[in-house]
């Protein structure tokens, strides 16, 4: 559950971002847009990168760079808004620290693929809540 509490806060704030820069670059449909984005940035595997990288292109390919850049920082904002901001989101959510939050994502998504990073961070927590509880036990 606190894996996909901190997925949905991760999927707001990349969807208000997402709508800021919308409306700054003058998309049609910003809330939509910026919805749909948002929920593909939530599946695993798939990122913001997955629309807006494919949008840039196709601007600077119609001739319109300017939109192509913006989509491309927009692209970028996110990705560095999240590389921040996810690590401790997951670590609050699943009661551990947020860099070993990070370690274990990257751990389980090098050791295991895309599996390994949801799970990993997900069994560090029930280790680490196992290991507070025993440790209450032997102080009793």
């Amino acid at each position: 559950g606190g894996y996909l509490k901190a997925g949905g806060y991760m999927m707001i704030i990349t969807f208000f971002i997402l709508l800021a820069g919308f409306l700054l670059l003058g998309v049609r449909l910003p809330l939509l847009l910026a919805l749909i984005v948002a929920a593909v940035d939530f599946l695993p595997v798939l990122g913001t990168g997955t629309v807006l990288v494919p949008v840039a292109l196709f601007q600077f390919l119609s001739g319109q760079s300017g939109k192509g850049f913006g989509f491309l920082a927009l692209w970028g904002i996110t990705a560095l808004v999240r590389q921040f901001v996810e690590p401790r989101i997951l670590g609050k959510n699943l009661g551990i620290h947020p860099l070993f939050s990070l370690l274990a994502g990257y751990a389980g998504l090098t050791l295991f693929g895309v599996p390994g990073m949801i799970l990993l961070p997900i069994a560090a927590s029930v280790g680490f809540g196992v290991f507070r509880e025993f440790e209450k036990e032997e102080k009793r």
